[in-house]
C-alpha cells in the first residue's frame, strides 16, 4: 500500500520540541509519585474515619478515587504521550517504546482509562439522583451498582476493540515511503516509537467521533435536566424531612456535580481542544510547549478529588485535622448523630437516628 501521508515541516517541529520531552517526563513521574501519595492518605483516612459511610456509597467514592489513580500511574509511568501539532501521529516519552504498533495500542488503553473514568464519574452523579429523588433501598442501591459496572464494562469493552481496529496495520510501509522522502525522520520515528493515525481511512474512528460528540451531547442537555429536577425534588420535600438531611442531599449532588467539572475541565476540555487543534491542522509556534499545557491538567485529577473528599465529608475531614496536629479546629464533644457526613444520607443502617414523625420520603416520586 503506498503511503499518502505528509509530514511537512515535521521534523523541523520535533526538533525544535524535542528538549520540551524531558520537561513532561520529568513531570509526569513526579505529579504521579505526588498523587499516590495523596491517594493513599485519603484511603487510609476513608478506611479510618468513614465506618459510618454506606457500603454502596463508600463504593462509588473508592471506585472515582481508584480509577483516576490508576490513570495518572499509567501516564506517570507506562504511556507518557506528546502531541507534535498539527500531526496526526502518536509518541511516547516514556519506558515503554517497542515500536508503533506498541504505542498505539498503549493509547487505546489510556483512552480506555479515561472512559471509565468518565463513566464512573456519570454513573455517581445518577445514584445520587435516583437517591435523592427516590430513596432506594440498600438492594437496590447494590444492584443499581452491579448493574452501572457492568454497562460500564461492556460499552469501555466495545471502545476497545473499536481502536484496536482503527489502528493503521500499514506502519512499518509508511514509515518506509517516508523515510525516502525525508531520511532525517528515521531517528525520531525509531526513537519515540511514533505510530502513524489514519482517521480517514479507519471506519471504527469515525464510530468513535460520533460516539464522542454524542457523548458530550447528553452530558451538556441531560445533565442540567436531571440537576433542575433534583432541586425541584428537594424543594418539594424540604418540609417532609429534617433540615439537616435536606443540606446532606445538596451535598450529595454537589460532589456529583464537581466530579463531572473537575474532569471535564481537566481532562474533557485538554482532549478536546488537542482533537480540534489536529482537524483543523492548527501549528502553535515551535518554541511555545503546547502540548505541556495540553497534557499537563490531566495529572491534577486525583489530588483535586482527594482535596473534595477532604472538605466535604466530615469524618474524613476531621481526621485529616486530627492527622496533621490541628486538634483545635476539630470539636471536642460531638455526638454520634453530628459526626455523620454531610453526606450521611449514605450512612449504613446502624447509624443513630433520630426519631420524629414526618411523611414518607419513600413516596416522594418525580412526575
Amino acid at each position: 500500500m503506498s503511503s499518502n501521508i505528509e509530514l511537512a515541516g515535521f521534523y523541523d517541529s520535533i526538533k525544535a520540541q524535542e528538549p520540551y520531552f524531558g520537561w513532561l517526563r520529568r513531570y509526569m513521574e513526579i505529579t504521579c509519585v505526588l498523587n499516590i501519595a495523596v491517594v493513599i492518605l485519603t484511603l487510609y483516612l476513608i478506611r479510618k474515619e468513614g465506618k459510618n459511610l454506606k457500603p454502596e456509597y463508600k463504593q462509588v467514592l473508592l471506585c472515582n478515587l481508584f480509577l483516576p489513580a490508576v490513570f495518572s500511574l499509567y501516564m506517570g509511568f507506562i504511556y507518557q504521550p506528546y502531541i507534535v501539532f498539527p500531526y496526526h501521529l502518536l509518541l511516547t516519552v516514556g519506558f515503554f517504546r517497542f515500536g508503533p504498533f506498541v504505542t498505539a495500542h498503549l493509547f487505546n488503553i489510556c483512552c480506555t482509562l479515561a472512559i471509565l473514568c468518565s463513566m464512573g464519574f456519570i454513573y455517581s452523579f445518577w445514584f445520587n439522583y435516583i437517591t435523592i429523588c427516590f430513596r432506594i433501598s440498600q438492594q437496590s442501591s447494590t444492584k443499581s451498582n452491579l448493574i452501572g459496572l457492568c454497562v460500564g464494562l461492556v460499552f469501555t469493552i466495545v471502545n476497545f476493540v473499536l481502536m484496536t481496529i482503527g489502528v493503521d496495520e500499514h506502519q512499518y510501509e509508511d514509515r518506509d515511503a517516508l523515510y525516502k522522502g525525508d531520511g532525517r525522520l528515521r531517528y525520531f520515528f525509531d526513537e519515540y516509537s511514533i505510530a502513524i493515525v489514519r482517521v480517514g481511512d479507519k471506519w471504527s474512528l469515525k464510530v468513535l467521533s460520533v460516539e464522542a460528540f454524542i457523548g458530550i451531547a447528553i452530558v451538556v442537555i441531560v445533565i442540567p435536566i436531571i440537576t433542575f429536577k433534583s432541586h425541584r425534588t428537594l424543594n418539594r420535600i424540604h418540609n417532609m424531612i429534617s433540615k439537616t438531611t435536606l443540606i446532606q442531599l445538596k451535598n450529595a449532588l454537589s460532589i456529583s456535580l464537581w466530579y463531572l467539572l473537575q474532569f471535564g475541565v481537566l481532562v474533557g476540555i485538554p482532549a478536546a481542544t488537542a482533537m480540534a487543534l489536529l482537524l483543523l491542522r492548527y501549528s502553535p509556534s515551535e518554541s511555545f510547549p503546547f502540548a505541556l499545557v495540553v497534557l499537563a491538567p490531566t495529572q491534577l485529577t486525583c489530588p483535586v478529588i482527594c482535596a473534595l473528599y477532604l472538605s466535604v465529608i466530615k469524618p474524613l475531614r476531621f481526621g485529616f485535622l486530627r492527622l496533621i496536629g490541628l486538634h483545635k479546629y476539630v470539636p471536642k464533644a460531638v455526638s454520634k448523630v453530628s459526626t455523620q457526613s454531610q453526606l450521611s444520607t449514605f450512612t449504613s443502617s446502624h447509624a443513630p437516628v433520630r426519631h420524629i414523625t414526618r411523611n414518607a420520603y419513600g413516596a416522594i416520586r418525580l412526575n
